[in-house]
Protein backbone atom coordinates (compact mmCIF):
# COMPACT_ATOMS: atom_id res chain seq x y z
CA UNK A 1 0.00 0.00 0.00
CA UNK A 2 2.96 2.24 0.57
CA UNK A 3 4.33 2.45 -2.80
CA UNK A 4 0.76 3.07 -3.99
CA UNK A 5 0.47 5.66 -2.08
CA UNK A 6 3.89 7.39 -2.97
CA UNK A 7 2.74 7.09 -6.61
CA UNK A 8 -0.49 9.13 -6.19
CA UNK A 9 0.89 11.79 -3.61
CA UNK A 10 2.64 13.95 -6.92
CA UNK A 11 -0.21 14.35 -8.37
CA UNK A 12 -2.58 14.64 -5.62
CA UNK A 13 0.32 17.89 -4.68
CA UNK A 14 -0.09 19.01 -8.18
CA UNK A 15 -4.11 18.75 -8.32
CA UNK A 16 -4.32 20.76 -4.75
CA UNK A 17 -1.12 23.04 -5.52
CA UNK A 18 -3.36 26.35 -4.41
CA UNK A 19 -4.92 24.38 -1.73
CA UNK A 20 -3.33 23.97 1.76
CA UNK A 21 -1.14 21.21 3.00
CA UNK A 22 -4.08 20.16 5.59
CA UNK A 23 -6.32 19.35 2.37
CA UNK A 24 -3.31 17.39 0.34
CA UNK A 25 -2.86 15.23 3.87
CA UNK A 26 -7.01 14.95 4.34
CA UNK A 27 -6.68 13.42 0.59
CA UNK A 28 -4.07 11.12 1.58
CA UNK A 29 -5.97 9.83 4.25
CA UNK A 30 -9.26 9.15 2.66
CA UNK A 31 -6.89 7.47 0.02
CA UNK A 32 -5.39 5.37 2.19
CA UNK A 33 -8.96 4.06 4.12
CA UNK A 34 -9.98 3.31 0.57
CA UNK A 35 -7.01 1.35 -0.46
CA UNK A 36 -7.01 -0.49 3.01
CA UNK A 37 -11.00 -1.70 2.61
CA UNK A 38 -10.45 -2.48 -1.06
CA UNK A 39 -13.48 0.35 -1.69
CA UNK A 40 -11.00 1.90 -4.27
CA UNK A 41 -11.07 -0.36 -6.83
CA UNK A 42 -14.61 -0.99 -7.03
CA UNK A 43 -14.94 3.08 -6.85
CA UNK A 44 -12.45 3.23 -9.93
CA UNK A 45 -14.11 0.45 -11.43
CA UNK A 46 -17.89 2.32 -11.33
CA UNK A 47 -16.46 5.18 -12.98
CA UNK A 48 -14.95 3.57 -15.38
CA UNK A 49 -18.48 1.79 -16.48
CA UNK A 50 -19.92 5.13 -16.02
CA UNK A 51 -17.77 6.76 -18.77
CA UNK A 52 -18.41 3.64 -21.30
CA UNK A 53 -21.88 4.21 -20.78
CA UNK A 54 -22.05 7.43 -21.57
CA UNK A 55 -19.55 7.62 -24.48
CA UNK A 56 -22.00 4.75 -25.71
CA UNK A 57 -24.51 6.76 -25.51
CA UNK A 58 -22.68 9.98 -26.83
CA UNK A 59 -22.05 7.75 -30.00
CA UNK A 60 -25.76 6.63 -30.27
CA UNK A 61 -27.01 10.37 -30.12
CA UNK A 62 -24.10 11.15 -32.89
CA UNK A 63 -25.37 9.19 -35.36
CA UNK A 64 -29.02 10.81 -35.21
CA UNK A 65 -27.75 14.16 -35.91
CA UNK A 66 -27.01 15.03 -39.51
CA UNK A 67 -23.35 16.39 -39.29
CA UNK A 68 -20.64 18.08 -41.46
CA UNK A 69 -18.22 16.09 -42.82
CA UNK A 70 -15.84 17.86 -40.72
CA UNK A 71 -17.40 15.88 -37.70
CA UNK A 72 -16.57 12.35 -39.08
CA UNK A 73 -13.56 11.76 -37.03
CA UNK A 74 -11.78 8.63 -36.32
CA UNK A 75 -13.31 7.25 -32.99
CA UNK A 76 -11.15 6.37 -29.87
CA UNK A 77 -11.75 2.49 -30.05
CA UNK A 78 -8.65 -0.39 -29.40
CA UNK A 79 -9.26 -3.41 -31.20
CA UNK A 80 -7.47 -6.28 -29.96
CA UNK A 81 -7.16 -9.77 -32.17
CA UNK A 82 -9.65 -12.14 -31.31
CA UNK A 83 -11.33 -10.33 -28.10
CA UNK A 84 -14.22 -8.61 -27.77
CA UNK A 85 -14.78 -5.17 -28.75
CA UNK A 86 -16.96 -2.43 -26.79
CA UNK A 87 -19.52 -1.94 -29.24
CA UNK A 88 -22.52 -3.34 -29.61
CA UNK A 89 -24.89 -4.47 -32.60
CA UNK A 90 -27.85 -2.34 -32.47
CA UNK A 91 -29.50 -0.69 -34.85
CA UNK A 92 -26.99 1.64 -35.43
CA UNK A 93 -23.70 -1.04 -35.74
CA UNK A 94 -22.92 -3.81 -37.83
CA UNK A 95 -20.36 -6.15 -37.49
CA UNK A 96 -19.28 -7.60 -41.03
CA UNK A 97 -16.38 -11.01 -40.76
CA UNK A 98 -14.58 -10.82 -44.03
CA UNK A 99 -13.60 -14.30 -44.84
CA UNK A 100 -11.25 -15.85 -48.29
CA UNK A 101 -8.10 -14.06 -49.39
CA UNK A 102 -9.34 -11.29 -51.44
CA UNK A 103 -11.26 -8.24 -48.63
CA UNK A 104 -11.19 -5.70 -51.38
CA UNK A 105 -13.72 -7.68 -53.92
CA UNK A 106 -15.69 -8.94 -50.28
CA UNK A 107 -16.31 -5.24 -49.22
CA UNK A 108 -16.92 -3.53 -52.80
CA UNK A 109 -19.65 -5.91 -53.38
CA UNK A 110 -21.57 -5.47 -50.26
CA UNK A 111 -20.66 -1.35 -49.86
CA UNK A 112 -23.27 -0.10 -51.24
CA UNK A 113 -25.79 -2.13 -49.45
CA UNK A 114 -24.68 -1.28 -46.66
CA UNK A 115 -24.66 2.43 -47.29
CA UNK A 116 -27.92 2.49 -48.20
CA UNK A 117 -29.59 0.44 -45.76
CA UNK A 118 -28.06 3.16 -43.39
CA UNK A 119 -28.85 6.00 -45.15
CA UNK A 120 -32.37 5.14 -45.66
CA UNK A 121 -32.79 4.67 -42.22
CA UNK A 122 -31.40 6.21 -38.66
CA UNK A 123 -27.97 6.28 -39.79
CA UNK A 124 -24.93 4.13 -38.92
CA UNK A 125 -21.69 2.38 -39.27
CA UNK A 126 -20.64 -1.09 -40.37
CA UNK A 127 -17.25 -2.73 -39.02
CA UNK A 128 -15.22 -5.12 -41.33
CA UNK A 129 -12.62 -6.89 -39.38
CA UNK A 130 -15.11 -7.99 -36.37
CA UNK A 131 -17.37 -11.12 -36.46
CA UNK A 132 -21.35 -11.41 -34.92
CA UNK A 133 -19.79 -11.85 -31.48
CA UNK A 134 -18.18 -8.50 -31.39
CA UNK A 135 -14.79 -11.07 -32.03
CA UNK A 136 -12.10 -8.97 -33.60
CA UNK A 137 -10.94 -10.51 -36.39
CA UNK A 138 -8.69 -7.71 -38.50
CA UNK A 139 -8.28 -7.68 -42.02
CA UNK A 140 -4.96 -7.97 -43.65
CA UNK A 141 -4.33 -5.09 -45.60
CA UNK A 142 -1.54 -3.55 -47.50
CA UNK A 143 -1.83 0.14 -48.22
CA UNK A 144 -2.41 -0.30 -51.76
CA UNK A 145 -5.29 -2.44 -50.69
CA UNK A 146 -6.80 0.32 -48.30
CA UNK A 147 -6.66 2.86 -51.46
CA UNK A 148 -8.19 0.57 -53.70
CA UNK A 149 -11.00 -0.37 -50.76
CA UNK A 150 -11.16 3.78 -50.69
CA UNK A 151 -11.78 3.98 -54.31
CA UNK A 152 -14.07 1.36 -54.44
CA UNK A 153 -16.66 2.23 -51.93
CA UNK A 154 -16.42 6.11 -53.46
CA UNK A 155 -17.49 4.57 -56.74
CA UNK A 156 -20.46 3.10 -54.90
CA UNK A 157 -21.62 5.75 -53.74
CA UNK A 158 -21.14 8.05 -56.66
CA UNK A 159 -23.72 6.11 -58.57
CA UNK A 160 -26.37 6.19 -55.65
CA UNK A 161 -29.63 7.74 -57.09
CA UNK A 162 -30.91 10.64 -56.10
CA UNK A 163 -26.83 11.64 -55.76
CA UNK A 164 -25.39 12.06 -52.35
CA UNK A 165 -22.45 14.24 -51.23
CA UNK A 166 -19.77 11.04 -50.86
CA UNK A 167 -18.08 13.59 -47.93
CA UNK A 168 -20.92 12.69 -45.45
CA UNK A 169 -19.75 8.84 -45.35
CA UNK A 170 -16.84 8.08 -43.28
CA UNK A 171 -14.62 5.58 -44.25
CA UNK A 172 -11.94 4.52 -41.30
CA UNK A 173 -9.24 2.25 -41.07
CA UNK A 174 -8.19 1.44 -37.56
CA UNK A 175 -4.89 -0.50 -36.78
CA UNK A 176 -5.35 -3.78 -34.56
CA UNK A 177 -1.93 -4.42 -32.75
CA UNK A 178 0.44 -6.63 -32.39
CA UNK A 179 -0.98 -8.44 -35.95
CA UNK A 180 0.35 -8.68 -39.12
CA UNK A 181 -0.79 -5.36 -40.86
CA UNK A 182 -4.33 -6.05 -39.23
CA UNK A 183 -6.95 -3.31 -39.65
CA UNK A 184 -10.75 -2.74 -38.79
CA UNK A 185 -12.56 -0.78 -41.35
CA UNK A 186 -15.51 1.34 -40.40
CA UNK A 187 -18.30 2.76 -42.70
CA UNK A 188 -19.88 5.68 -41.07
CA UNK A 189 -23.05 6.55 -42.54
CA UNK A 190 -25.63 9.51 -41.51
CA UNK A 191 -29.29 9.78 -42.02
CA UNK A 192 -30.76 11.11 -45.03
CA UNK A 193 -33.12 13.41 -43.07
CA UNK A 194 -35.68 12.63 -46.68
CA UNK A 195 -38.89 11.00 -46.95
CA UNK A 196 -37.67 9.60 -50.04
CA UNK A 197 -35.70 6.59 -50.52
CA UNK A 198 -32.38 6.37 -52.39
CA UNK A 199 -31.35 3.37 -55.00
CA UNK A 200 -28.33 1.83 -56.73
CA UNK A 201 -27.21 1.97 -60.07
CA UNK A 202 -29.50 -1.48 -60.45
CA UNK A 203 -32.65 0.67 -58.80
CA UNK A 204 -32.17 -1.81 -55.74
CA UNK A 205 -32.56 -0.64 -52.26
CA UNK A 206 -32.18 -1.71 -48.40
CA UNK A 207 -33.37 -0.53 -45.33
CA UNK A 208 -32.50 -1.28 -41.43
CA UNK A 209 -35.08 -3.71 -39.65
CA UNK A 210 -34.78 -4.68 -36.29
CA UNK A 211 -30.87 -4.21 -36.54
CA UNK A 212 -30.52 -6.25 -39.85
CA UNK A 213 -29.93 -5.06 -43.45
CA UNK A 214 -33.22 -6.02 -45.68
CA UNK A 215 -33.96 -5.58 -49.37
CA UNK A 216 -36.88 -3.80 -50.27
CA UNK A 217 -38.55 -4.77 -53.49
CA UNK A 218 -42.10 -4.95 -54.84
CA UNK A 219 -45.24 -4.77 -52.76
CA UNK A 220 -42.62 -4.72 -49.63
CA UNK A 221 -40.76 -1.58 -51.01
CA UNK A 222 -44.52 0.12 -51.99
CA UNK A 223 -45.89 -0.61 -48.30
CA UNK A 224 -42.63 0.74 -47.06
CA UNK A 225 -42.59 3.81 -49.18
CA UNK A 226 -46.14 4.38 -47.82
CA UNK A 227 -45.37 4.07 -44.13
CA UNK A 228 -42.10 6.44 -44.25
CA UNK A 229 -44.15 9.10 -45.67
CA UNK A 230 -47.15 9.10 -43.57
CA UNK A 231 -44.87 9.01 -40.82
CA UNK A 232 -42.60 12.42 -42.14
CA UNK A 233 -45.69 13.74 -42.30
CA UNK A 234 -46.77 13.20 -38.67
CA UNK A 235 -43.34 14.11 -37.43
CA UNK A 236 -44.08 17.17 -39.64
CA UNK A 237 -46.99 18.27 -37.77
Amino acid sequence: MGSLIDEIILPIEKYYKHDSVKLINHTILGLKFQIKSGDLVDTISSHLKNISDAQREAERLLYKQNLPSHMCLVRDINFVEGERCRLEEDLTVEFKEVKGGNPVNSIQSLADEYVLAFFNSEGGSVFWGVNDDGIVASLKLTSKMKDEIRKAINNKINVIEPPIDPTQIGVFFYEVPNTDNGYVLEVRVPRSDSERLYFNSSGETWVRLNGCKKKLQGSALQDYIIKRHQKTRADSR
